[in-house]
């Protein structure tokens, strides 16, 4: 016998059987019953047991697919996009920052993507209260500190303002997005925020996302981030593909210019010294920072809650290529008439 039939004696006895019984009953219709030998009795377990030659079920259960590494680069829409936009790509998704979405519109667009999750004061402390649907009917307080702007937030991302319950009183609510495929990326921070009813509480269905972030751990951003022109920061410009080195300092003020920017009247600034960001005159402009950088302002559209926000844009220039080595954007406050 060959090594399949070997391999199921156990079974045989039970075809043979089974064979016998078949046979006394085309006997019993007058039918001949077919003389045994190895190669019928292997017929007839395969046609008794569903077994193929080979020794496996000709019916498997399909297979679990393992989640297929994501690829995490700068896509055409951020490439493309306006500086004034407030667009901003974590891992492989656009978000926009400045205050023109509502959280419920917000939870709507991602939850496919994320688990989204709340935080905010919990005795006198910023804690996670659970997920988005558990909180939807929390109350948020009325602020706008962030309405004008202050020397001592200026080119500082927002989480970094924050302390305790927050002299900072943009970053006292904020959701939590944790991709729900683990290879695809890290967690991005959400601030949102009542700027609509001063005389009232809102729940936060009603608020509005005003920044986006990436996740901070071990000191320094860990989310993939990318900016309009699909330049990246420092923290992601050696391991992430970006279009920084595509643009050299004459090539980066066409692209200033091509969107709309002008040189400021005084383009050649030396040290720290910036132009005044409260000065409507300055709005719209770059220049040249020292021997390695060009920075530049740039106002919105109006938001929600009908304000614009100042982009302050910081874009550092490699001495030893002439081309950029990392872009910074940082959301600095918001302009109200």
């Amino acid at each position: 016998m060959n090594r399949n039939f070997k391999a199921i004696g156990a079974a045989v006895l039970t075809a043979v059987m089974c064979v016998s019984l078949t046979g006394c009953a085309n006997n019993a219709n007058n039918e001949k019953p077919s003389k045994l030998n190895e190669s019928n009795i292997e017929s007839r377990i395969e046609s008794n047991f569903n077994v193929n030659s080979n020794n496996q079920s000709s019916s498997t259960p399909d297979e679990i697919s393992e989640p297929k590494e994501v690829k995490l680069e700068p896509t055409d829409e951020i490439k493309n996009a306006k500086l004034n936009s407030g667009l901003v790509q974590y891992n492989n998704d656009i978000f926009q920052r400045g205050g023109y979405i509502t959280a419920a519109d917000f939870v709507e667009k991602y939850k496919d993507s994320y688990d989204i999750s709340y935080s905010c004061p919990i005795d006198y402390l910023i804690k996670n209260a659970g997920s988005y649907d558990e909180c939807k009917d929390y109350l948020l307080e009325y602020h706008d500190n962030f309405i004008g702007g202050a020397y001592n937030h200026f080119g500082m991302r927002w989480g970094k303002r924050e302390s305790g319950l927050g002299v900072y009183k943009g970053c006292l609510y904020y959701l939590t997005l944790t991709p729900k495929n683990n290879s695809y990326g890290h967690s991005v921070k959400a601030y949102v925020v009542n700027a609509t009813s001063p005389d009232e509480k809102i729940t936060l269905d009603k608020a509005i996302v005003i920044e986006i972030e990436s996740e901070y751990s071990d000191y320094k951003y860990i989310t993939p981030e990318w900016y309009p022109l699909g330049l990246n920061t420092s923290d992601f410009k050696d391991k992430y593909d970006s279009e920084n080195k595509s643009y050299t300092l004459k090539k980066l003020c066409g692209a200033l210019e091509a969107k709309g920017l002008t040189k400021n009247s005084k383009f050649e600034q030396t040290g720290n010294l910036l132009p005044e960001f409260s000065k409507e005159e300055n709005y719209n402009t770059y220049w040249k920072q020292g021997n390695d950088g060009i920075r530049c302002y740039i106002v919105g559209e109006q938001n929600l809650f009908g304000a614009k926000p100042l982009y302050y844009y910081n874009f550092t220039i490699d001495s030893n290529t002439d081309k950029v080595s990392y872009a910074q954007c940082f959301l600095e406050f918001f302009i109200k008439d």
